[in-house]
This record gives C-alpha cells, sequence and structure tokens, in this order.
C-alpha cells in the first residue's frame, strides 16, 4: 500500500476509456496499476512501446502501467478488492 492506504490497482478493460484512466492511475503511483485487456497486440503494445495501438494511439504511458491478456494475473496476490474498476464502452 502506498502511503494514502492504496494498494494494487487493477483496470479492467483496455479500450480507450479504461488505457485513460489506468494511465492516470499509474501517473506517480507507489502501488502497482495493472491493466487487463482482452486484445494480444494491446497487451504487447502497452508492454512493449508504452502505447495502446488499437484504442489510443499516439498516447505514451506511463511506464509503472502494466498490461495482461490474464484476469487471474490482474486480480491475483496484493489485490484489494477495493481498487478495481471495470471499463465497457
Amino acid at each position: 500500500m502506498d502511503e494514502l492506504g492504496v494498494g494494487k490497482v487493477a483496470i479492467i478493460g483496455a479500450g480507450s476509456w479504461g488505457t485513460t484512466l489506468g494511465g492516470l492511475a499509474a501517473d506517480g503511483a507507489s502501488s502497482p496499476t495493472v491493466i487487463w485487456a482482452r486484445e494480444p497486440e494491446v497487451v504487447e503494445g502497452i508492454q512493449r512501446e508504452g502505447e495502446n495501438p488499437l484504442f489510443l494511439v499516439g498516447h505514451r504511458l506511463p511506464s509503472t502501467l502494466q498490461a495482461t491478456g490474464s484476469l487471474e494475473e490482474a486480480l491475483g496476490e496484493g489485490f484489494d478488492c477495493g481498487s478495481w474498476i471495470v471499463v465497457r464502452g
């Protein structure tokens, strides 16, 4: 947990809104921030290039934002059930 008592943050959904929210949550955060995407190219783009190549092209994301295609990984160890957000567009 960080100094505000926030643990790991998980964003479920990596469309344009979810990616933006994930970037804002990860920016300057001392706790892990992870975003789940069903599209492998989105996961790879965020992990390797720091950008969502399908839904938010040209917007650089913080290096502290991690992406995964696994819900188990996104909601795994260190997850605080009060710190997750589901985004559906």
